[in-house]
């Protein structure tokens, strides 16, 4: 019943809630000798501002973006990245042309994840011996 328990809890925290889940990643994966990577400069427009874009079309804006109140999806975008802005160029869907400055600030929106080999193997190494 223990079992049920935990999958309840789980499914209750994460799936139909809204815990954070990298938490328990982060807590649980080096136990089989991985760990959790977070990037934000692959993809700086993800992260850094949360616009979600395909083929320079917006499909996506993070509600707490500052870019929230600015663009809409289906915009066309294009964008530079310095060190303290992103400067993003388009045109919206009624065809006028436009340009923003968005200063970066500490927050993160979309983070890429990936997982890494840790060097500390825990379970795994005995799994594989």
């Amino acid at each position: 019943m223990e079992d049920q328990s935990e999958l309840d809890s789980f499914y209750k925290n994460f799936i139909a809630g809204k815990s954070n889940i990298f938490e328990k990643l982060e807590q649980l994966l080096p136990v089989i000798g991985l760990e959790l990577v977070q990037d934000l400069e692959s993809n700086p427009l993800e992260s850094k501002l949360g616009i979600v874009t395909l083929k320079n079309k917006i499909i996506k804006i993070h509600p707490k973006s500052p870019a929230y109140h600015r663009l809409m999806i289906g915009e066309e975008i294009t964008f530079n990245f310095t060190e303290k802005s992103i400067a993003i160029q388009g045109i919206q869907l009624n065809g006028n042309v436009f340009s923003f400055i968005f200063p970066l600030g500490e927050e993160v929106y979309f983070p890429t994840y990936s997982l890494k080999l840790s060097s500390k193997m825990g379970l795994r190494e005995k799994w594989m011996s």
